[in-house]
């Protein structure tokens, strides 16, 4: 009975989805483990519940861990409930800093730690090439150690060594993030590793409880822009001083090109001509080479002034556009409906023009031909027209009956546009739900009117309206680099969608009808960041009137733990001689303008040229 429990509850654990099942989740795994503790398998029952609380608390996770061991040793549970305990006590650390930091100078190691009381760094030199393989994106092929990677760097005296300083915090073994300085370094390249330990061991030789991280550093004044040149395949770099912003002259500049060899079956480089960068620190990069056989792509840039060198990947010079050398010729085609039935009439008209050298002309008095396709590609019915002194043309076309429907095309030579056939009905009404004034929140009612509305205005009166509600949770995924950066809960993100209330009613004789529910609150969990989930509510009413025909209303509302949303707008780049206007718009979970009061912060951040 016991093992029919374990099962029963595993099954909901892997099926029932949101949070809501979590608090019973829990106390049933708590009650079986105290029914059934004279037996081993209630080991299992706290090994399961200690896994259940090993993210949002980790310290009650390590005691129900811990008496899972104790109860039966030699338990399956017990070797279950051991193994999580090494999790949770598992010294973890993870650190960051800039490709390239400035020669002389303090630089910021961003570190994420846990269950780790002091930390020792050490920076061993490498060469270029190694700083370029290890650097972000790249693997090594053979998957080796740290170790066996950098045994020749790590067998001579570091450049550096110093001791980390981590803040104190309570064993609650959970991560902490916080930031320390690297000490000045010379011009170079740099393998830095950080450890847990006094004395350095990777591998094998680490003592148990050991924890080591690795990445690599490159210390330059060097800095550099590039942008393609209008029209050509070359790009233009300017050289600045990492530091001041100065532009840098005499600065050695060698490009390198890549292509596929396909009779080698291989990738290969060729090295361009060494360079300089003039007066006003610029340098002009030649072209790569194009046949019909190959084509070679920037591959990297290496810049250098004296023993200070840097290698430049990623040049904007890729993303070059090719300027027309043949004209080229594109009809542009519109009609004035997206969808029509059968036997209908299909209004169009086109516009013919030509380009070149990123210049558009019209054509004026040429034939086009415009042929109807059907849904399996076969010409219908073909029309010829001849272009207006405008470069223009138009005309009209009766779709056949008896064809499949589905999406047909109009084209000519140059250009094409599709459309829907469809045995369509139009409709006689519309479902309108309002939107939701004021500030709603969870926990409390929430009323929200509609209105069914004939198209030739009259109400929809006595119809039966059948609603759906339902819920789905949204967590944060804010992100500079997201799309949606002015929105804390992006569209279509989230977990699978709940059914929170359902019913029927009617509509009076304005059509009006109201719907009522209360939105309910889920326990408030919040995520490694501090954010609490947002809901999305999705309203969906039915409208079904006298003759049977039903129309469907939707409206989402998202209502989050704070029922103001605040979107902040501005460019993305700006002159801080000339600060922008930004614009601060307060808004209810319905998008609704509501009036707040605040206080706005400008924090600056660092920036890292490449």
């Amino acid at each position: 009975l016991a093992n029919v429990d374990l099962q029963r509850l595993g099954y909901l654990r892997a099926f029932v989805q949101g949070e809501d099942f979590t608090e019973p989740y829990q106390v049933a795994l708590a009650r079986m483990a105290e029914t059934y503790k004279t037996l081993p398998i209630s080991s299992t029952f706290l090994a399961r519940l200690a896994e259940a609380k090993r993210l949002t608390e980790p310290v009650a996770a390590l005691a129900l861990a811990r008496e899972a061991e104790a109860r039966f040793p030699k338990s399956r549970g017990a070797a279950r409930a051991r193994a999580l305990r090494a999790e949770i006590e598992r010294p973890e650390l993870v650190f960051s800093a800039a490709d390239i930091v400035v020669p002389g100078q303090p630089w910021r190691l961003d570190l994420t730690a846990r269950n780790v009381a002091e930390l020792h760094a050490w920076a061993y030199r490498i060469t270029l090439r190694e700083w370029e393989k290890a650097g972000s994106g790249n693997y090594d092929e053979r998957n080796r150690p740290v170790a066996q990677r950098f045994a020749r760097a790590l067998k001579a005296t570091p450049a550096a060594t110093w001791a980390v300083p981590v803040p104190a915090q309570p064993a609650d073994y959970k991560e902490q993030k916080f930031a320390a300085a690297g000490p000045p370094l010379p011009a170079g390249y740099y393998l830095v590793l950080l450890s847990n330990q006094a004395q350095l061991a990777t591998g094998a030789a680490a003592p148990a409880g050991a924890t080591t991280a690795y990445a690599v550093v490159g210390a330059s004044e060097l800095s550099a822009v590039s942008r393609p040149k209008p029209g050509e395949k070359a790009t233009s770099l300017l050289v600045l001083h990492r530091q001041s912003g100065a532009a840098l002259a005499g600065v050695g500049a060698q490009a390198a090109y890549s292509h596929y060899d396909q009779t080698a079956r291989k990738p290969l480089v060729r090295q361009g001509a060494p360079l300089a960068t003039s007066a006003t620190g610029e340098v002009g990069l030649p072209a790569p080479f194009e046949t019909s056989s190959a084509s070679e792509q920037f591959d990297a840039v290496r810049i250098w002034r004296g023993t200070d060198t840097l290698l430049l990947k990623n040049l904007a010079g890729n993303d070059y556009q090719l300027v027309d050398s043949q004209p080229q010729r594109r009809t542009f085609l519109f009609t004035d409906r997206a969808i029509y039935r059968p036997g209908q009439t299909v209004y169009f008209k086109g516009i013919l023009a030509q380009s070149q050298a990123a210049r558009a002309t019209l054509l004026t008095g040429q034939l086009v031909r415009v042929r109807l396709l059907d849904v399996n590609g076969q010409t219908v019915q073909t029309l010829t027209f001849t272009t207006s002194s405008y470069g223009s043309f138009n005309g009209s076309l009766v779709l056949p009956a008896g064809l499949l429907n589905g999406e047909m095309s109009l084209q000519t030579d140059n250009g094409s546009l599709s459309f829907a056939v469809e045995d369509y009905k139009r409709p006689t009404f519309l479902v309108t739900l309002d939107s939701v004034p004021g500030r709603p929140q969870l926990g409390q009612p929430l009323a929200l009117a509609g209105r069914a509305r004939a198209y030739a205005g009259q109400a929809t009166d006595g119809a039966t309206v059948k609603y759906r509600i339902t819920r789905r949770e949204l967590w944060p995924m804010f992100s500079e680099y997201s799309r949606y950066g002015q929105s804390i809960y992006p569209p279509g993100g989230g977990r699978g969608s709940q059914e929170i209330a359902h019913g029927t009613t009617t509509t009076d004789a304005e059509g009006r009808f109201k719907l009522a529910f209360t939105p309910p609150a889920g326990p408030s969990q919040p995520g490694r960041r501090g954010w609490e989930p947002g809901y999305l509510f999705e309203i969906t009413a039915d409208v079904t009137d006298a003759a049977g025909e039903t129309r469907t209303g939707t409206r989402n509302v998202v209502i989050g733990r704070n029922p103001l949303n605040l979107q902040l707008t501005g460019p993305e780049r700006i002159d801080q001689q000339h600060l922008p206007t930004l614009t601060l718009l307060g808004t209810n979970a319905t998008g609704e303008l509501l009036p707040a009061t605040g206080t706005l912060r400008l924090l600056a951040r660092r920036y890292r040229p490449s």
